[in-house]
């Protein structure tokens, strides 16, 4: 990232970095829970990442000319988020636009994430939907966040009200140790 200068204020005098999302969802419920998730991004983030989200329905994947720009879509995107209902093994048309766009991608920079319905997943349990992200992961040199969950925040009067604020878990267990990722928001 680069050096922010700040007024006496503490007001920024830099533009936010800019920070690319590439969301793919398989239903109405799973683009909600997307959406919720990008909402609370972009306001933990304010003024110092601007995102940009761009949204892929998989049913539509099927289609040449959506393909393709969800392809470079994904391929260019600091974040790829699987939010996706069915836990289960991939369908083979997302298989193999997964594939398409990890060889378009010429950064090592990047994360690839999970938001699960989680009525549909055992948290004790790695999915095969998760399971199949990690590998594309590695294979991409991405950081992989096996499952974001809804968790509390402080509401303005002190208690604790849901939220859409995410964290990961598990993810000791399931993604394999990296060594330097060159990705994250604090670096």
């Amino acid at each position: 990232m680069n050096a922010i200068q700040l007024r006496p204020s503490g007001d920024r005098l830099d533009n936010p970095e800019r920070c690319e999302v590439a969301i793919v969802y398989d239903d109405i419920a799973s683009r909600v829970r997307g959406m919720h998730l990008s909402e609370n991004l972009a306001s933990r983030f304010k003024g110092d990442l601007d995102f940009n989200f761009t949204w892929w329905n998989v049913r539509f994947l099927k289609d040449p000319q959506i393909s393709g720009l969800a392809e470079k879509a994904a391929a260019e995107a600091d974040l790829v988020l699987f939010s996706i209902s069915q836990a289960g093994e991939p369908a083979p048309a997302l298989k193999n636009w997964s594939r398409r766009w990890l060889t378009r991608r010429q950064s090592d920079e990047g994360a690839l994430a999970v938001l699960l319905d989680e009525s549909t997943a055992t948290k004790d349990q790695i999915t095969p939907l998760e399971s199949y992200l990690r590998k594309a992961a590695e294979g991409g040199h991405m950081d992989f966040l096996p499952r974001m969950m809804p968790v509390a925040a402080p509401s303005r009067n002190g208690g604790r009200h849901s939220s859409t604020a995410t964290e990961s878990v598990r993810e000791s267990s399931v993604s394999a140790p990296h060594e330097n990722s060159h990705w994250g928001i604090n670096e």
